[in-house]
């Protein structure tokens, strides 16, 4: 039924757009499944071979943990394949017939009473099951909203869709029409860690284009938060009873930073499936002296993996969990000489730090090589800065900070209780649940062990971030899985009931924002730009043109004009061969002496046609004016449009 209900819901959802949407589920579903079961087959064999298998551990926490292991080697396997100019259809479809090979293989051992487990599961009473139903509406908007073009939700709220459309898509694109990945000296972003967009880059590969990938890439997202709701329901499981499991799981649901970010191709997921079961399994080890080695390992595998999918998971996963596992095994020690005698205990920290810094080492290996900074754009005045002027540095580094207004810790402190503790966002269930959780399980060293990690997320978020909320998902399961430590019992009822309640708030809300994106008449996200009204339409990949400002039409672009995107850096909108398409970020923008804001972004040296197209946005350009540091002012004339408009230039 959870399989069936939620896309049911969704083509009720979309009323006369559902034979496209019953293509779409047909056509991306089987790619994700091939895609899903490939990666489970290598993490799988990996787990096997690597001998960090463990019995007796809860199927959803293995199949987590497998999916996890297997997501995280293939996205460095076309890491490096694309950096050798190796990847292509061919190579990419043999990952995923590898895949599946090594699935088979380490399968070949699935004894007969393996085989009988799984039927008698199969056969057994649902009880507590039966509220993973609970889960089928959120289920249905995932599903739906991944439909939605990219960009377009959740704006002009956030979670923005700007960013896809700037780099989580857009740089995937231009290393697909490279046919290698390489260094893109016009997008800053190009040089963070990608491993959850090298997935994207793979599904073009797969589908035959970046735009017949893109909903395939949004989907893969969407499996990375299902997922992630499942480790965090099978790390539960080794704790407490069925109930109180899910009940934890189920009210991540009631959390909409984790429905609005499910349908979008981001890298959240990524950051929160592997961060969620290396935090898990580091917990168990710390607490557990069996196969301590073997839990630390795994965990610090999962860690460099997070890293290499947000950089903010090297202080909040990679640098914190050492931090809480070592506090834990002091006072393991502490309290019994017989439960860690000398220094042995601290091996396993040390093997978490390792294992991380392995599974990271190829995205810092790959910009050391680019720029000599492994952690470019970040430490650039210490590490190196890649040619990026002064100004540009320091552009960078205002925009990782609060406004001025909200750099006082006390602003800091009220802006944490408005967005985290009051935001409708959060869902406002799952943190008092830790909270009464911890209560509960104050002699419990475990939960301490979650309870510090929130901790170091509050402190990092607060002390050292620019304060968007999004930067704290992290939090909503390792608040959960605090919370799975309530002993509900007889109350059990009322926990579901609350989560149900709240889940009702939070589905409300979502909902809300996701039907007037895609049935309103009118864009109020961007300016210039006409949307479809009274249906659901925006799902054909070659229908994006509604997407564009009206000044231009991509289908009527002659073969022998560039197109300068001017303030606006959303270039995956644009169905035009990157060689007659120019853009650059806001971070790439170098002015000399004298040039205007128009004069520095336009200024490209390897425009090779004779005509070219400005399509300036003053709009945008008046937006990061005010917003960031150092950029040249905007002309006189700009300032007097509204739309967005062109301007022919001839060399």
């Amino acid at each position: 039924m959870l399989i069936l209900l939620p896309p049911i819901g969704a083509l009720l959802y979309v009323g006369p757009a559902h034979p496209a949407v019953v293509y779409r589920f047909i056509a991306e579903g089987g790619f994700l499944a091939l895609w899903l079961g490939a990666a489970c087959g290598i993490g799988l064999f990996a787990l096997r071979a690597l001998r960090l298998c463990e019995q007796g551990v809860p199927s959803a926490l293995r199949c987590a943990t497998a999916a996890a292991m297997g997501l995280g080697l293939l996205s460095l396997m076309v890491l490096a394949l694309g950096l050798a100019g190796c990847l292509g259809a061919i190579s990419g479809w043999l990952l995923i017939a590898g895949g599946w090979v090594l699935g088979a293989t380490a399968l070949w051992r699935w004894t007969t009473n393996g085989r009988a487990r799984f039927a008698h599961w199969l056969a057994a009473p649902g009880g507590w099951e039966w509220l993973w139903l609970m889960a089928t509406p959120f289920l249905m908007l995932i599903l739906v909203g991944a439909m939605a073009p990219p960009g377009l939700l959740w704006t002009p709220n956030e979670p923005h869709g700007y960013d896809v459309v700037e780099y989580h898509l857009q740089v995937p694109r231009e290393w697909f029409e490279a046919h290698r990945i390489v260094p893109l000296h016009h997008n800053i972003f190009s040089y963070v860690p990608f491993n959850v967009e090298m997935h994207y880059l793979l599904a073009m590969h797969l589908r035959g284009g970046p735009w017949a990938g893109m909903y395939l890439a949004q989907l893969m997202h969407a499996a990375f938060m299902i997922l992630s709701v499942i480790a965090v329901y099978g790390l539960a499981r080794r704790i407490a009873r069925p109930a109180p499991a899910i009940i934890a799981a189920l009210s991540i649901l009631t959390v909409p930073w984790i429905i609005q970010l499910a349908p979008i191709a981001y890298d959240e997921g990524g950051f929160l499936l592997f961060g969620t079961l290396a935090i898990g399994w580091a917990s168990r080890a710390t607490f557990d002296a069996e196969h301590r080695l073997r839990r630390f390992a795994l965990a610090g595998a999962m860690a460099g993996f997070a890293a290499g999918s947000k950089l903010t998971a090297v202080p909040e996963i990679l640098a914190a969990i050492p931090v809480v596992a070592s506090a834990g095994l002091l006072w393991a020690k502490l309290r019994s000489r017989a439960a860690a005698r000398g220094w042995r205990p601290w091996a396993g920290v040390a093997v978490f730090i390792a294992m991380g810094l392995l599974t990271f080492a190829p995205w810092l290996v790959r910009n050391a090589a680019w720029t000599g900074n492994p952690l470019f754009p970040e430490l650039m005045p210490m590490l190196g800065h890649d040619g990026l002027g002064d100004v540009q540095m320091r552009r960078w580094d205002k925009s990782l900070k609060p406004p001025p207004a909200q750099q006082p810790y006390s602003r800091r402190i009220s802006r944490f209780a408005k967005e985290v503790i009051g935001g409708w966002q959060f869902g406002y269930l799952l943190l008092p649940l830790a909270l009464i959780a911890l209560g509960m399980s104050m002699r419990r060293p475990e939960a301490w062990f979650f309870a510090g990690l929130l901790l170091i997320l509050f402190v990092f978020w607060i002390g050292f971030t620019h304060l968007q909320p999004r930067f704290l998902v992290l939090a909503v399961p390792v608040a959960a899985l605090l919370a799975a430590r309530i002993e509900w019992g007889r109350f059990a009822p009322l926990g579901v009931l609350l989560a149900a309640g709240f889940a009702t708030v939070s589905w409300i809300g979502v909902n809300d924002g996701l039907s007037a994106l895609l049935y309103g008449s009118e864009s109020a996200h961007r300016p210039g730009i006409i949307q479809p009204a009274g249906s659901f339409q925006p799902l054909g990949a070659r229908d994006l043109h509604w997407l564009t400002p009206e000044a231009v039409d991509p289908d009527t672009l002659p073969p022998d004009v560039t197109l300068v995107l001017v303030g606006d850096a959303r270039a995956f909108d644009y169905q035009i061969p990157m060689s007659r398409l120019r853009y650059r970020t806001v971070f790439d923008v170098a002015a000399r002496p004298g040039q205007d804001l128009v004069q520095a972004w336009s200024a490209f040296d390897d425009i090779h046609t004779q005509v070219t197209w400005l399509l300036i946005d003053p709009g945008e350009l008046g937006r990061f004016e005010k917003t960031y540091f150092g950029l040249p002012p905007l002309a006189a004339q700009g300032r007097e449009e509204r739309a967005p408009y062109l301007v022919k230039r001839s060399h």
